[in-house]
């Protein structure tokens, strides 16, 4: 296991200094330096990471890749790589530092300058992240600096006041989208991608663009966008899920009681499944929970997400005035969420895992303790901050 764990991490710190190489290369061609790589040999048998040529100039480069963006961690590593850089620079060439990560603060980056100035006032230092943030100290290279690009401050960008309903119909639909790749599609239907911003969201969600960035303000003015990410991701999911039951709770629905025509010659469940091949619809509530396989209590009638619950599927009736009603049809008040990420069931389909779970957390019989068992087993484990 500790073996499998060190060549995990071997290859997990390989993989982040060949992004930053190939970051650092594109950085440096851009600016109109030719870059070798990898570079020359040097004593000990080891080569330097780059070497770049511009108009008689020759930069020796040694860079180092942190796991995170700690400054006490960036200035270590760039010491190191200093020396390095300074013992393997062949004739002529000028050493050069750099350190990189996935995400490092602007403060972060001026402290690695700041110690670079203050204790060899003749290096030149740089410091970039995944992000775009790119910060460079020394005669040749001081010109080189680029800010970090956040999808929050994208978003942002657009307007300046922030207004409408988080949990709308269409936004619903969305929020699905973020959160499907960190669900089992057995539990949820949709696309599994990263979104670089609202038009590539738009697309994804078949909405438009206006749509997509007015959503993600929204987000972003509840606290619930990662600011530093490059991807749209959520974050204080758990938050944003209770909210979303509450706000669903809230909400008017429209619930018909229906009954079966003629004696069944299984159970309403069963039957149900059955004409969910040929008609439009899903199961819902504790009937969907189990057949997704978290089944909790089987004490009441089948719940049930159609288009017009008024107008019952063949074999069915409307349940009359004190009649016992065997099946609840239910109209979505987000059609488009509840039904294009409903999940599919022996030839039918079920509600997707965070519509069962909005939809029961609230019921008054013994819903609580399903939506509890689908936290623990489910939302709980793979909807992780």
């Amino acid at each position: 296991m500790s073996r499998n764990v060190g060549r995990a991490a071997v290859h997990s710190a390989a993989a982040r200094e060949a992004g930053a190489q190939a970051q650092l290369r594109s950085i440096l061609e851009k600016a109109g330096w030719t870059v070798d790589h990898p570079g020359e040999l040097i004593p000990g048998g080891r080569r330097l990471d780059l070497i770049a040529a511009k108009k008689g100039k020759r930069l020796a480069i040694e860079l180092k890749g942190a796991a995170e963006g700690r400054p006490d961690r960036l200035i270590a590593l760039w010491a190191q790589g200093w020396l390095q850089a300074v013992h393997g620079a062949p004739p002529g060439a000028i050493p050069v530092a750099v350190v990189a990560a996935e995400s490092i603060a602007p403060k972060a980056a001026e402290a690695v300058l700041q110690f670079a100035t203050e204790h060899a006032p003749e290096a030149h230092a740089g410091v970039i992240d995944r992000r775009g943030l790119v910060r460079f100290h020394g005669p040749l290279l001081h010109d080189l600096r680029a800010e970090p690009v956040n999808v929050a401050a994208r978003v942002r960008s657009g307007e300046g006041a922030v207004g409408g309903n988080l949990f709308s119909a269409l936004n619903q639909w969305m929020l699905k989208l973020l959160l499907a790749p960190r669900l089992d599609p057995r539990f949820l239907r949709a696309p599994r991608e990263s979104y670089s911003g609202p038009s590539a969201l738009a697309a994804a969600a078949g909405v438009s663009v206006m749509s997509a960035s007015r959503f993600l303000r929204l987000l972003s003015a509840e606290g619930y966008l990662d600011e530093r990410s490059v991807h749209i991701r959520l974050v204080r999911v758990a938050d944003l899920l209770h909210a979303w039951q509450r706000a669903a709770e809230s909400q008017p629905r429209l619930e018909v009681g229906w009954r079966a025509k003629a004696r069944l010659s299984g159970t309403v469940f069963d039957s149900l499944l059955t004409d969910l091949r040929k008609e439009r619809g899903c199961l819902a509530l504790f009937a969907a929970a189990r057949a997704l396989g978290l089944r909790f209590t089987e004490d009441f009638p089948p719940y049930l997400y159609v288009r017009d619950p008024r107008t019952p599927w063949e074999g069915f009736r409307l349940a009359g005035p004190g009649e016992v009603v065997e099946v609840y049809a239910r109209r979505p008040n987000a059609e488009r969420s509840v039904f294009e990420c409903s999940v599919p069931i022996n030839g039918g389909r079920a509600s997707d895992i965070i519509q069962v779970w909005l939809d029961v957390k609230g019921h008054p019989s013994r819903g609580e303790e399903q939506a509890g068992l689908i936290w623990e087993r489910v939302l709980g484990q793979l909807i992780d901050d």
